[in-house]
């Protein structure tokens, strides 16, 4: 199959379905889930990693945040999604990807709710989303960048079988300090993890709900 030209790009993050592999469900934002947003990050310990969040964080935040998504939805610059439970349908997360379509790569970023935390969602969020990156972008590489200190998100990458690649020295400023970062790098070709195959039971694809609100 011939690759997507930066023209249809456009078309394919436009269309992207929900994702889910029958324990999680990967699905745009909608404006009701502000509460939810706002009390996942109100112990603050997802905003002590992640570069430019407001803190305190507040519903205006987390509105602002929504309307962000939006407009990088239309752009096809960076595809925001809720991680929600299947069969719960609550906030346990969130996972992005930045979209480098020049160079054909993604870098990716996570946050699982404090409560949630431990039970492998991360890890399976992000497997959802690379196969997606790989099998409809064509991607042909998926980052993240994770700050030195942040050892659960490290442990998230290993898991999702990404290979530490370097370190970026003095790399971002958050916080008011510059601080070292982690690149991790994955290719189509990697292998994939034992605990997420490429076909594994009960994973499926389907089609989105409607618009978010």
């Amino acid at each position: 199959m011939r690759p997507p030209g930066l023209d249809d790009y456009e078309r394919i993050v436009h269309a992207l379905p929900e994702l889910s592999d029958g324990r999680i469900r990967l699905r745009r934002w909608r404006s009701a889930d502000a509460p939810a947003i706002v009390a996942a990050i109100a112990d603050g310990s997802i905003a002590k990693w992640i570069v430019g969040m407001p803190w305190p964080y507040t519903v205006a935040d987390a509105h602002a945040f929504l309307k962000r998504t939006r407009r990088d939805w239309a752009d096809a610059t960076y595809v925001h999604l809720a991680v929600a439970g299947e069969q719960t349908g609550r906030i346990v997360g969130a996972i992005g990807l930045n979209l480098h379509l020049d160079r054909e790569a993604g870098e990716a970023g996570y946050w699982v709710v404090t409560g949630d935390r431990g039970r492998g969602i991360a890890p399976a969020a992000v497997a959802l989303l690379e196969r997606w990156a790989f099998d409809e972008l064509h991607l042909k590489r998926l980052e993240l960048v994770i700050h030195v200190d942040n050892r659960p998100s490290q442990k998230v990458a290993a898991k999702a079988a990404f290979s530490r690649e370097g370190m970026l020295r003095s790399y971002l400023l958050h916080r008011g300090v510059r601080a070292d970062y982690w690149l991790y790098g994955r290719l189509p070709s990697d292998a994939w993890p034992a605990a997420a195959p490429p076909a594994a039971p009960g994973a499926r694809v389907q089609t989105p709900r409607g618009e978010p609100a």
